[in-house]
């Protein structure tokens, strides 16, 4: 369903999901969480906020996080689009969400992206933080088969190279097939097996034995999942 404000017609979709794993740009940012967001988008334009709660005994660990998103694409050519936007990345548990700074609880990413109508639907995508002074530049490209009316399987890679201040720079790669099956019109269900490789140790696992601090370990490695239900209205 969509609704009409100032004779503009609005999209809705929304999504909750469980990942075991939040990673990002070949880096672990926190660990198992909930993950909700909701999307309105009228033409070109949108703007989401996703809210990544942490959960479990990961919570001893991880921060929760909320992301709210402004994008705007137009096409420039028959096959072409360019995408342009801004994030927001809010830790609730650092401070008020307009405390914005290197060092406080949010801090603002720019970023504009170059995709194709192409088979593999190739992208390219220039990402730079205000505030913490980082810098990502990521490729990515995907393939769904239908396997049937309702389900598809999706296969996706992403890779990129992060330049973070203050520390390595860092390659990574990350790869992954994501299943959806449409339960009706408007309610998919969706589940997915992922795994990401860097060149550093960005990737962190917590384990918490009994009665004794939690101990990270790091690795140039990790896996992780994701299950979760999307709807539009």
């Amino acid at each position: 369903m969509s609704f009409n404000a100032n004779a503009n017609i609005w999209d809705v979709d929304a999504s909750t999901a469980y990942v075991s794993e939040y990673a990002d740009r070949g880096t672990t940012v926190a660990g198992a969480q909930i993950q909700s967001n909701i999307t309105l988008t009228n033409g070109g334009f949108s703007a989401g906020v996703t809210y990544a709660r942490t959960v479990g005994d990961d919570r001893l660990v991880y921060d929760d996080e909320i992301d709210i998103n402004i994008d705007y694409g137009f096409a420039i050519g028959a096959d072409a689009n360019v995408n342009i936007g801004a994030d927001l990345i809010h830790v609730p548990s650092a401070g008020g969400l307009f405390d914005i700074g290197a060092t406080d609880a949010s801090t603002v990413e720019i970023y504009t992206g170059l995709s194709f109508d192409k088979a593999f639907a190739p992208s390219l995508t220039a990402i730079y933080d205000l505030h913490l002074k980082d810098f990502t530049l990521e490729a990515s490209a995907m393939h769904g088969i239908d396997l049937s009316k309702r389900s598809e399987l999706v296969f996706d890679m992403i890779g990129g190279f992060a330049a973070i201040a203050g520390a390595d720079n860092n390659l990574y790669l990350t790869t992954g097939a994501t299943y959806s099956h449409a339960l009706s019109d408007n309610l998919n269900a969706f589940g997915g097996l992922y795994g990401g490789l860097s060149s550093e140790n960005t990737f962190t696992d917590a384990n918490f034995p009994a009665g004794l601090a939690p101990v990270i370990k790091t690795s140039s490695t990790s896996a992780w999942i994701q299950v979760g239900l999307s709807t539009s209205f």
